[in-house]
């Protein structure tokens, strides 16, 4: 093969080997960019003491965190932790729901919310009825935990959940948001709405499937009405 050839063939690689090194850089750069694109918290009170890394906010505020919107009468946040504190009452509307209670402590650098007293969740799952609405899922409880992320969250101490026609009582519940299994544990009772009921100690309800599918384990006891 003539010189020529060799110059050609040289050429073709080194033309490759710049269009290799120019998509790696094109990924490292969007990599990059990903990294320093950084979620903003928005806050509006009445007043606001900074002492250190410590915000201390009063007279009614108002925190939004991209789809998530949190109001309370006063409340503390730590600049240097992303966490907050809320007292006196708290409103959290987000994508796929409402909760109030009285407290409350988020950590908005992993979307983790923790309610306490008086807790009330309104969640949209999103499985439908026979008309084609979204059914209703209704929860109060003592304490919640609830990653606005995943949709999971855990909820303890006295727990009633309103869900498909259903009052699902128990002491401890699980929520699986990938999954969508909500796990009811620790003397569960399941009341249907023609009066029939269930007793177990744990209960699994499957709430992507659009039908009343569940199951009850661990000494079950059931009344049902006879025609």
């Amino acid at each position: 093969m003539s010189n020529k050839g060799y110059s050609i063939i040289n050429i073709l690689f080194l033309v490759l080997a710049l269009v290799l090194m120019i998509c790696s850089l094109t990924v490292i750069v969007d990599a990059q960019e990903s990294q320093n694109q950084k979620s903003t918290l928005h806050i509006k009170a009445g007043e606001l003491d900074n002492k250190d890394n410590l915000i201390l906010l009063s007279g009614g505020l108002t925190i939004v965190k991209e789809d998530i919107t949190l109001k309370s009468p006063e409340g503390e946040f730590d600049n240097q932790k992303n966490k907050i504190i809320l007292v006196k009452g708290v409103d959290m509307d987000y994508s796929d729901g409402k909760i109030t209670a009285q407290e409350m402590t988020g950590y908005f650098d992993r979307d983790d919310f923790i309610f306490e007293k008086n807790v009330e969740m309104d969640y949209n799952p999103q499985e439908t009825n026979e008309e084609g609405k979204k059914k209703k899922f209704t929860l109060e409880s003592s304490q919640l935990e609830i990653n606005s992320e995943t949709q999971s969250f855990t909820a303890e101490n006295n727990i009633t959940i309103d869900y498909d026609q259903k009052i699902i009582k128990g002491n401890k519940a699980d929520y699986d948001g990938e999954k969508e299994i909500l796990t009811v544990t620790e003397d569960v009772y399941i009341k249907k709405e023609n009066d029939d009921w269930i007793k177990s100690d744990k209960a699994e309800f499957y709430l992507s499937t659009g039908k009343e599918d569940f199951k009850a384990t661990g000494n079950v006891e059931i009344e049902i009405s006879l025609d």
